[in-house]
């Protein structure tokens, strides 16, 4: 006789088995299709397996994965969304760390008949009989029938299904002391995204919500050991109707912190929730309530308190973590986050509008650090972003960092704006230094992690750079700029498995962004595959035909496959600036004209202009042991050749 926790087994695995396909399946679809509470169907799983419901549900769809892989021909791509679950990447990191191997090698592995002992068959009472009537064709069965590819996979799954049904009770038993690896799957505690705060008071107090969220998230990123995604990823959540656990898995967190703003004449009321991902379990809730000339007291007791949660151990450490207050002036922190707001878009009369606020707030408070490092970074985003160019812009922006840092020594975001200005002037000495000191008070930087890589893969220091950018991606996931930056550090260094990797991930992210195409070019073109590479530039002009810069390599490519016109009527039509003197050696290059390659490159540098990444680009590696290409590099304050390392991974 089956117990009542064995029958709620067999009926919940089944349950499972028919959803399978359906990523969104969660606890509280199972509650409600079940009949039973949340807290009865946790404490139910738990007791038998071991695990969280989410993670006894992803354990099912591995099974089910592992199954297909070895009795079918379905591509990993079809069958991770048999089970469930859609993200090709997910899926490998899942098995691999319930199986310990990969879904390929494990495909490539003799059927478990022949190398894996069989479990010993179930009680053959447990077990339900599955009768199905005997079938008569019939005339009609000679009609043709259309199916589509969904409807396809999911008549297998179908099949599935059915031949699984009878084991359903012996895999439900089982799954506790099978689940290989599976504790891993829970992932470490230190990490943390935080989802955009709601705003519970009239629209005009939109800024203070998003200062209050920077604010935290600023001290949370002080704490020890703590990944804290970047806000540039965890900001794409705003008014999602994705679960908690999806949020997670997607930003590989393992905890969510929710919160809401009320500000009321003069008082402040932030409610915040930290969630655990893996289960949707609610840790830790608190209302903190305080006057707005406390705000930044208030933020810092509320860092401190959630920082105590994810390691209560850690008490003594976490209370260690200070910082100066931003500014005791509430009239200068309104024009602050005015700035920040205004920043957003980039548009140049935006960044104009934010300066002007910054230049409020600090003649309000003089010392207000902050105020003149996103001045800082309004004037370098006027430079990066092709609006503004000259000594003197470059003069204000470095001379706004570095009064920041006069006021505030510890200010991360000061010296990661004074390391992007240096870098932009080739002083690559001074610009690491600068990163460096940026990463010192803020190791969770993200910006300041990626901006450091690309200053690395400049000097050819192409292994670092891809640790940079690893962490860099991994506290910022969904930052399409970022990944993109990745993906190029990954190629140049020769690790184009990793590049092409990175880019299959992140192509549900942004396959259709100009991005993703440049990312395919400058992968295939560090592969010397220039008519993948033409093809990704020319795509990548389709969707961004504003990059313009772009069109030189673009002629390279065609010219390297035997196809000059496009590359000799750039070099009879186009003026000579300095910027159009380097395309022109890039053009050169591809006709594999030699001497006007290495005339150009001379006329573009005394001119004032080299490419930061002339050392790494693979367009110059024929020149690398030319003098007069060497004599260039040594101008512009670079080495003169790359590090061997890099010499053997990019087949130099």
């Amino acid at each position: 006789m089956i117990s009542s926790d064995e029958s709620f087994g067999v009926k919940l695995k089944s349950l499972i088995d028919k959803n399978l396909p359906d990523s969104s399946l969660s606890a509280d679809v199972i509650c409600r299709e079940m009949g039973v509470s949340r807290s009865s169907l946790h404490r139910l799983v738990k007791e038998h397996t071991d695990l969280s419901v989410n993670l006894f549900i992803r354990q099912c769809r591995l099974e089910r994965a592992k199954f297909l892989l070895k009795t079918t021909e379905l591509r990993i791509a079809e069958i991770a969304e048999l089970v469930g679950i859609p993200n090709p990447q997910n899926f490998s990191k899942y098995f691999t760390e319930a199986f310990a191997v990969s879904p390929t090698e494990f495909r490539r592995q003799k059927p478990e008949s022949e190398s894996i002992t069989p479990d010993p068959a179930p009680e053959p009472a447990l077990i339900q009989p599955i009768t199905d009537p005997v079938y008569t064709p019939q005339p009609e069965d000679n009609l043709p029938v259309v199916v589509h590819k969904r409807q396809y996979r999911y008549l297998i799954a179908g099949v599935i299904v059915a031949g699984l049904a009878g084991l359903a009770l012996y895999v439900w038993l089982q799954l506790g002391r099978q689940h290989h690896g599976v504790s891993s799957l829970l992932g470490t505690n230190q990490s943390i995204a935080i989802l955009p705060f709601k705003n519970m008071g009239p629209t005009d107090t939109g800024p203070l919500v998003e200062g209050i969220t920077d604010d935290l998230h600023t001290v949370l990123s002080l704490g020890d050991s703590l990944k804290v995604v970047a806000r540039t990823s965890s900001d794409q959540y705003q008014n999602t109707k994705k679960s908690i656990w999806q949020i997670g898995d997607e930003l590989q967190v393992a905890n969510l912190l929710k919160g809401s703003v009320l500000k009321n004449g003069n008082q402040l009321q932030v409610k915040l929730e930290l969630i655990r991902t893996n289960d949707d379990i609610r840790l830790w809730a608190k209302t903190f309530s305080g006057s707005y000339n406390d705000l930044f007291r208030l933020t810092d007791q509320m860092g401190q308190e959630v920082l105590q949660q994810l390691n209560p151990s850690g008490v003594q450490r976490t209370q260690t973590i200070s910082r100066p207050v931003p500014t005791t002036n509430t009239v200068a922190y309104n024009a602050f986050l005015q700035g920040r707001q205004l920043m957003l878009t980039r548009s140049e009369d935006k960044l104009k509008a934010a300066i002007s606020q910054f230049e409020q707030a600090v003649q309000l408070d003089e010392h207000f650090a902050d105020a003149y490092a996103y001045k800082a970074v309004c004037y370098q985003l006027l430079i990066d972003m092709g609006y503004q160019t000259g000594q003197a812009i470059w003069n204000q922006g470095k001379q706004n960092a570095l009064t920041a840092i006069q006021f505030d020594s510890t200010n991360s975001t000061a010296y990661a704006t004074l390391g992007s200005l240096y870098a932009n002037a080739y002083q690559w000495k001074q610009a690491e230094a600068a990163f460096r000191q940026a990463l010192r008070h803020n190791a969770n930087d993200a910006q300041a992690n990626y901006w450091y890589s690309l200053l690395l893969r400049s000097v050819g220091r192409l292994k670092e750079a891809m640790t940079y950018s690893t962490k860099a991606h991994t506290l910022d996931p969904l930052y399409p700029v970022i990944l993109t930056g990745h993906v190029l550090n990954c190629a140049y260094a020769g690790h184009f498995d990793l590049a092409s990797q990175t880019l299959a991930d992140g192509k549900l992210l942004f396959g259709d962004s100009f991005l993703y195409a440049f990312g395919q070019s400058l992968t295939a073109l560090a592969k010397d595959d220039y008519a993948q590479a033409a093809n990704a530039y020319r795509e990548a002009l389709r969707l961004n035909p504003n990059l313009t810069t772009q069109w030189p390599s673009l002629y390279y490519c065609e010219a390297r496959l035997g196809q000059p016109a496009h590359a000799r009527a750039y070099l009879a039509t186009q003026p000579e600036t300095p910027q159009i003197l380097y395309n022109k050696a890039v053009v050169c290059a591809g006709l594999g004209d030699q001497v006007n390659c290495l005339r150009y490159l001379r006329q573009a540098a005394d001119g004032g202009y080299v490419y930061r990444d002339l050392l790494v680009f693979p367009v110059f590696r024929p020149y690398h042991r030319n003098p007069a290409f060497r004599a260039i590099l040594r101008q512009y304050g670079l080495p003169d050749s790359l590090p061997a390392t890099a010499q053997i991974s990019s087949g130099l």
